[in-house]
């Protein structure tokens, strides 16, 4: 039998050692995507990634126990009347796994109801502003994330394949500190046979959220004010691939998550994402699924 020189099988297994290291492992709890996390360098803490927030957020504990700083600034055109502030932080080379850190503001808010669901000290909610310029790659079935180079596609390969589905981000928008971000949101998918604006986002568990100026149109029943109410949607199609009687949740005008926007109407979160290996491609804005 042929032997493998020693300086070639260190190579192989220094090549492997990397590969391995890429990956970065996850939990979910109670629906929340956990990830360990690096701020200020080296103070290890735990946080929540959610792609279809637009602004990062900090917990108030975490900024009390890290002593971070604090400041504040206004929210749209300040005009001396009724202005509207934000509490922020500038926290200091945010990392995860081996990425090179960031520094960014972060809302100052508190998120005491998840700390105490999940039962963990989440320090805060990395959010689209954090993965600006980086390509995230979740690989659900194997509980791992990483930070891939992905080369831009041709536009034949933004395909309609029975097992890759690649959708194009088209929400440009400037965050309540005015950064230029981009949230995943996407127009080619159909629900109840209606097209729909959808945001994906890993922030939020339920398999699919219908924002009211959608109900009716998917042919819903509108819950009542501050409410939410559980549906059923019969059918969602990406390009050919159609999933069928999707338990889904309506909600209602004034509700806490009734977000006032045009540029959705749905979202699809953890429980129909969980069934893919996503790809989040914030350099060529695009979102890509795949079986």
């Amino acid at each position: 039998m042929k032997k493998i020189p020693v300086f070639v099988t260190l190579f192989l297994f220094l090549l492997g050692s990397h590969i391995f290291a890429a990956d970065i492992p996850f939990t979910i709890v109670k629906g929340y995507l956990v990830v360990s996390a690096k701020i200020r360098k080296n103070i290890a803490v735990e946080v929540i990634i959610a792609t279809g927030s637009d602004v990062s957020i900090v917990d108030y504990e975490s900024v009390k126990k890290h002593k971070l700083g604090s400041s504040y600034t206004g929210v749209g055109v300040i005009t001396g009347k009724n202005d509207q502030t934000v509490v922020l932080s500038d926290i200091s080379d945010v990392s995860i796994g081996d990425e090179k850190p960031k520094s960014i503001f972060m809302k100052i808010v508190s998120i005491d109801s998840i700390r105490t669901k999940t039962g963990r000290d989440i320090f805060g909610i990395l959010g689209s502003d954090f993965l600006k310029g980086k390509t995230l790659r979740i690989d659900f079935k194997k509980k791992v994330l990483s930070f891939v180079d992905a080369p831009k596609l041709k536009d034949e390969e933004i395909s309609k394949s029975p097992d890759k589905f690649v959708f194009e981000m088209d929400y440009l928008q400037r965050n309540i500190f005015g950064a230029e971000t981009t949230l995943p949101v996407c127009d080619e998918i159909t629900i109840n046979g209606k097209k729909a604006k959808i945001l994906f986002d890993t922030g939020t568990a339920f398999p699919i959220s219908i924002l009211p100026s959608a109900i009716k149109e998917f042919g819903l029943e509108m819950p009542e004010k501050e409410t939410m109410k559980p549906s059923l949607i019969k059918s969602l199609k990406m390009f050919e691939y159609e999933m069928n009687d999707i338990p889904s949740v309506s909600i209602g005008k004034n509700s806490s998550l009734d977000l006032d926007t045009k540029e959705y109407n749905s979202i699809i979160g953890l429980g129909i994402l969980q069934n893919f290996v996503v790809t989040f491609d914030y350099k060529n804005k695009l979102v890509i699924l795949e079986r």
